[in-house]
């Protein structure tokens, strides 16, 4: 679980770090890759905040097992 939770967080890095280099432009070009790229971020938002509930229930249990 931890493994997905890192290759979410990495993606939104990136995610983050292209939409700071291209920002929403003038051409059809620019603006399809803007409105694309954030496609792209609601849909990490939508896994992040599906995988959450898990990984808190994940980490609870691995601390019961652990006593």
């Amino acid at each position: 679980m931890s493994e997905v939770l890192l290759a979410l967080k990495e993606a939104r890095e990136t995610l983050n770090r292209l939409l700071a280099q291209y920002p929403t432009g003038f051409t059809a070009r620019r603006f399809e890759l803007n409105k694309d790229l954030k496609h792209i971020q609601d849909q990490i938002t939508i896994l992040e905040k599906f995988l959450d509930p898990f990984t808190v229930a994940e980490l609870e249990s691995q601390e019961v097992e652990k006593s």
